[in-house]
């Protein structure tokens, strides 16, 4: 059964939107090197971090048992790695420049 939470959503970038490839990047350098700053209007990494992770905490408590898949991208995924690895908040942990998801970060926690 697919289901989709409202507050499992990416990083909020509504501020402004998509970006060219490389303002991105510097974008989310910025992102991963000032955690408690919103970065050109948007969501704060440690915002993002403590949203994913309560959100996921929550679904694990409710949901029972059995397998769970989450399916997600970019910033909260490797805000969530972290929070569950007990790592620091670290772009080296990010799926790296031109995304695609290269699960260089994935680990099974369930």
């Amino acid at each position: 059964m697919a289901e989709t939470r409202v507050d499992m959503h990416e990083n909020d970038r509504s501020a402004n939107g998509l970006l060219p490839p490389k303002e991105f990047e510097s974008v989310a350098d910025q992102l991963f090197g000032h955690l408690e700053v919103s970065v050109r209007g948007r969501e704060r990494a440690v915002v993002a971090q403590a949203r994913i992770v309560q959100a996921v905490t929550a679904y694990l408590s409710d949901s029972g048992k059995g397998d769970v898949l989450f399916v997600g991208h970019g910033d909260v995924g490797t805000l969530l790695f972290c929070a569950l690895s007990n790592l620091p908040i670290d772009r080296k942990f990010d799926q790296g420049p031109g995304g695609v998801g290269n699960g260089s970060n994935l680990k099974w926690i369930r």
